[in-house]
């Protein structure tokens, strides 16, 4: 069974034992062992580094002295062209890319507008 089949598995059980009428405490220590095991198979998934997919299964291919770590299609592909093109990378915000924030200002950043009053025309 492959890593994502086992975190969907997991995360099954979660569902179960939450739709139950009344948790006890074995039910929250089975939560948390359930919780151990979908952090311990998220951090064994690895990123392709042409496309960016998330996989268990990423293999690492020398192809003219240039190594990367590919998932299955990518690695395919790779080798039917005999060389590997590596993708462009996302910028993230520490490189310079300035994005919105997506965090409501501070209430010391916030600037108060004074509310317009308006007028009732009397005909």
């Amino acid at each position: 069974m492959n890593l994502l089949q086992e975190i969907c598995q997991s995360a099954e059980s979660i569902v179960t034992i939450c739709k139950q009428d009344r948790l006890v405490k074995s039910d929250k220590d089975s939560l948390l062992k359930l919780q151990g095991q979908i952090f311990t198979q998220i951090e064994n998934l690895t990123e392709c580094q042409i496309c960016s997919c998330v996989s268990d299964l990423i293999v690492s291919i020398t192809i003219n002295q240039n190594s990367a770590n590919l998932c299955r299609s990518c690695g395919i592909e790779s080798l039917n062209n005999g060389q590997i093109k590596k993708g462009k990378r996302r910028r993230s915000p520490a490189n310079g890319s300035k994005k919105a924030s997506v965090c409501p200002p501070s209430s010391s950043e916030k600037k108060i507008m004074p509310q317009s009053k308006t007028k009732k025309s009397t005909d």
